[in-house]
Protein backbone atom coordinates (compact mmCIF):
# COMPACT_ATOMS: atom_id res chain seq x y z
CA UNK A 1 0.00 0.00 0.00
CA UNK A 2 1.28 3.55 -0.90
CA UNK A 3 1.81 6.24 1.74
CA UNK A 4 -0.99 8.21 0.50
CA UNK A 5 -3.19 4.85 0.27
CA UNK A 6 -2.18 4.80 3.85
CA UNK A 7 -3.14 7.85 4.78
CA UNK A 8 -6.38 7.99 3.33
CA UNK A 9 -7.27 4.71 5.06
CA UNK A 10 -6.08 5.88 8.50
CA UNK A 11 -7.81 9.21 8.26
CA UNK A 12 -11.41 6.77 7.06
CA UNK A 13 -10.74 4.72 10.49
CA UNK A 14 -10.03 8.19 12.16
CA UNK A 15 -13.18 9.21 11.06
CA UNK A 16 -15.30 6.02 11.74
CA UNK A 17 -14.32 6.25 14.96
CA UNK A 18 -14.95 9.37 15.62
CA UNK A 19 -18.18 8.67 14.90
CA UNK A 20 -18.67 6.48 17.41
CA UNK A 21 -17.42 8.00 20.71
CA UNK A 22 -17.58 5.01 22.98
CA UNK A 23 -14.54 3.88 21.20
CA UNK A 24 -12.47 6.43 22.96
CA UNK A 25 -14.01 8.55 25.48
CA UNK A 26 -13.90 7.00 28.78
CA UNK A 27 -16.03 9.19 30.28
CA UNK A 28 -18.94 7.66 28.79
CA UNK A 29 -20.41 4.50 30.87
CA UNK A 30 -21.06 2.82 27.38
CA UNK A 31 -17.19 2.82 27.09
CA UNK A 32 -16.87 0.51 29.55
CA UNK A 33 -20.04 -1.85 27.61
CA UNK A 34 -17.81 -4.75 26.04
CA UNK A 35 -20.61 -5.70 23.76
CA UNK A 36 -21.09 -2.33 22.85
CA UNK A 37 -17.77 -2.18 22.11
CA UNK A 38 -17.53 -5.05 20.13
CA UNK A 39 -20.61 -3.33 18.08
CA UNK A 40 -19.24 -0.77 17.41
CA UNK A 41 -15.91 -2.15 15.89
CA UNK A 42 -17.71 -4.26 13.74
CA UNK A 43 -19.60 -1.71 12.26
CA UNK A 44 -15.78 0.50 11.51
CA UNK A 45 -14.79 -2.88 10.45
CA UNK A 46 -17.66 -3.15 7.46
CA UNK A 47 -17.32 0.11 6.64
CA UNK A 48 -13.86 -0.03 6.13
CA UNK A 49 -13.60 -3.85 4.79
CA UNK A 50 -10.72 -4.82 6.72
CA UNK A 51 -10.69 -7.13 9.80
CA UNK A 52 -11.30 -6.04 13.83
CA UNK A 53 -8.23 -6.99 14.87
CA UNK A 54 -6.55 -4.56 12.26
CA UNK A 55 -8.11 -1.62 12.78
CA UNK A 56 -8.55 -1.45 16.66
CA UNK A 57 -4.74 -2.35 16.18
CA UNK A 58 -3.85 0.74 13.87
CA UNK A 59 -6.59 2.82 16.16
CA UNK A 60 -4.02 1.78 19.08
CA UNK A 61 -1.28 3.02 16.96
CA UNK A 62 -2.51 6.24 15.84
CA UNK A 63 -4.34 6.95 19.40
CA UNK A 64 -0.25 6.43 20.73
CA UNK A 65 1.20 8.55 18.37
CA UNK A 66 -1.35 11.59 18.23
CA UNK A 67 -0.91 11.09 22.51
CA UNK A 68 3.06 11.34 21.87
CA UNK A 69 3.01 14.42 19.20
CA UNK A 70 0.91 16.21 21.76
CA UNK A 71 2.91 15.43 24.56
CA UNK A 72 5.92 17.33 22.99
CA UNK A 73 3.76 19.45 21.34
CA UNK A 74 2.73 20.81 25.39
CA UNK A 75 6.06 20.43 26.61
CA UNK A 76 7.58 22.61 24.08
CA UNK A 77 5.56 25.52 25.02
CA UNK A 78 6.50 27.66 22.46
CA UNK A 79 3.41 27.81 20.21
CA UNK A 80 5.26 26.45 17.82
CA UNK A 81 3.14 24.18 15.26
CA UNK A 82 6.18 21.62 14.79
CA UNK A 83 4.84 18.70 16.21
CA UNK A 84 1.55 19.07 14.23
CA UNK A 85 3.67 19.39 11.15
CA UNK A 86 5.49 16.40 11.11
CA UNK A 87 1.80 14.39 10.75
CA UNK A 88 -0.40 15.26 8.53
CA UNK A 89 -3.38 13.21 10.45
CA UNK A 90 -2.83 15.25 14.14
CA UNK A 91 -5.69 17.91 13.38
CA UNK A 92 -7.97 15.27 12.42
CA UNK A 93 -7.35 13.13 15.75
CA UNK A 94 -7.96 16.70 17.96
CA UNK A 95 -11.12 15.46 18.82
CA UNK A 96 -9.45 13.11 21.27
CA UNK A 97 -8.58 16.17 23.89
CA UNK A 98 -11.61 16.54 25.17
CA UNK A 99 -11.65 12.88 26.08
CA UNK A 100 -8.21 12.31 27.35
CA UNK A 101 -7.15 13.79 30.87
CA UNK A 102 -3.59 13.47 31.01
CA UNK A 103 -2.42 11.33 34.59
CA UNK A 104 -1.52 14.62 36.36
CA UNK A 105 -4.86 15.67 36.09
CA UNK A 106 -6.86 13.17 37.00
CA UNK A 107 -4.92 12.94 40.64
Amino acid sequence: MCAMDSLASDDLLIEEVRRRPLLYDQRLKTYRDKQLQRDAWEQVSRVLGQSVPDNKHRWHSLRQKFLRLRKAYVKSGSGSDAAKKQWALFDNLMFLNDAIQSRRQAI
